[in-house]
């Protein structure tokens, strides 16, 4: 028998105990902790943004980045070259 510490949820195999650990990983906050000693944000990112659908799925957050990045790296100038003519 298995135990899951969190919670003391009982599973009878440790295929079953293990495939309850990849749900649960997949599904909770705790992927982060053990997952990104193994694969940065930036290869992850990366590669998701290479896959099929991934703009229209994010299109309303990546024009939101896109926005901020607009916002913090560029700004308007006074086109004095007119107001010479």
């Amino acid at each position: 028998m298995w135990v899951r510490d969190l919670d003391g949820m009982k599973f009878k195999s440790e295929d079953e105990a293990f495939s309850n650990a990849h749900t649960t990983m997949l599904t909770s906050a705790i992927t982060g902790d053990y997952l990104k000693p193994w694969v940065s944000y930036d290869e992850l990112l990366n590669w998701a943004m290479k896959q099929d659908g991934f703009f229209d799925y994010f299109e309303d957050e990546f024009y939101r980045a896109q926005q901020n990045y607009f916002n913090d790296f560029y700004f308007e100038i006074e086109d004095n070259e007119n107001e010479e003519r």
